[in-house]
């Protein structure tokens, strides 16, 4: 090869050498350009979704929604600043627009705990129960750390009440009873889900759960009440009246059931070991308070059919209960009870509320119709 060909090539692979070496120079320079606006990208769209959040807890929502979509936008789609997005969008009223960030999200991750949650939520809120149903099990059965244990129990609890809410009470004390499986084992637990039972109409599994608290804490004035209402759903007055006479009367319904379960047991007739003259005495009592239910009616309201027969069967059994009249077999006093018990529903559908003694001379009359059955 002639000299003068070689140096040019020579020449030549200088210059492309330097070429390649400039290339590289300015793909590092662009590279770290690159990631310098990125990180500077990164740390505004951090310092947004801090603004945005803040905005969020002052309930402004406005605010919140147009810093957290600059921070989501900025991030390059972050899931967390996209999952408060759709919160704000939900907290103004969005719904549409919240629940299509939400969906968006699941399809990324579909057994994220909180998206699903907020999705539940979403639906609750309107108008779609099983679907908010699903997205509620969805989250309860998604991944949750060992240390958010008590958070996944109170997700259980507001799917719960939603359920409560809408009469499922069947579904709802399935759910009752998974969460009696995982919850702690504190005191306000176990009251919490007595309460739960109770609002799913499983008084024994409530009553059952309170005996265990007051074993441990016998003055517990929740449980007190809480064990005394229960009994009072099971029937057992002699054990609604211990526990709530023993409960603070300042909590809601103590005082009234109390004195209804003192009613039922002080004034039924059939009670076992009493007298003759003791069963005389209830009875003239009832009956008593019979008369005077009817005279409140004939103030209230026309009489009816069902209150004048309520009537004539007053005035028929009461020369039964003269002392040389009355007879203490059980078909005597069994009708009385029986009369005084039909006067309580005729005058619960037409007249003026019931007193406490009311309520308890109707629950004597359930309870001889029961057990005569």
């Amino acid at each position: 090869m002639p000299k003068r060909q070689f140096r040019f090539i020579h020449r030549d692979i200088i210059i492309l050498l330097g070429l390649c070496a400039l290339a590289v120079v300015a793909f590092l320079v662009t590279r770290d350009s690159a990631a310098s606006n990125r990180e500077l990208f990164l740390r505004d769209a951090a310092v947004w979704y801090e603004t945005g959040l803040r905005a969020f807890d002052e309930s402004n929502s406005n605010e919140s929604i147009q810093a957290l979509r600059r921070a989501t936008t900025m991030s390059g789609g972050n899931q967390e600043y996209q999952l408060a997005l759709a919160r704000a969008l939900a907290l103004s009223g969005q719904d549409d627009v919240a629940r299509a960030e939400l969906l968006a999200l699941r399809e990324l991750s579909p057994e994220d705990p909180e998206i699903n949650i907020e999705l539940a939520r979403l639906e609750a809120r309107g108008s779609g129960f099983e679907t908010a149903v699903r997205y509620y099990e969805s989250a309860l059965y998604g991944f949750w750390p060992a240390e958010q244990a008590e958070m996944r129990s109170r997700l259980r609890v507001e799917l719960i009440r939603y359920l409560l809410d809408y009469e499922q009470k069947s579904t709802a004390l399935s759910e009752i009873l998974a969460l009696t499986e995982s919850m702690s084992d504190t005191i306000s637990w176990q009251i919490e889900a007595a309460e739960l039972f109770m609002e799913a109409d499983d008084a024994a599994r409530a009553l059952d759960r309170l005996t265990l608290v007051l074993e441990t804490e016998p003055d517990n004035g929740s449980a007190l009440a809480g064990a005394g209402l229960a009994a009072f759903a099971l029937d057992d007055y002699a054990s609604a009246s211990r526990f709530l006479a023993e409960a603070p009367t300042t909590l809601p319904d103590v005082l009234e059931f109390r004195v209804m379960s003192d009613f039922v047991l002080t004034r039924n007739p059939l009670a076992a070991r009493l007298s003759t003259e003791q069963r005389r005495q209830r009875l003239i009592a009832n009956m008593t308070r019979a008369h005077e239910r009817l005279t409140e009616c004939a103030e209230d309201v026309t009489v009816n059919s069902d209150l004048a027969l309520a009537q004539k069967a007053v005035r028929d059994f009461e020369f039964l209960l003269e002392p040389q009249s009355f007879r203490d077999s059980s078909d005597v006093v069994e009708i009385g009870v029986d009369i005084v018990y039909r006067v309580q529903l005729a005058a619960a559908r037409a007249c003026r509320a019931p007193t406490d003694l009311d309520r308890a001379l109707e629950i004597i009359g359930r309870l001889n119709s029961s057990e005569s059955q």
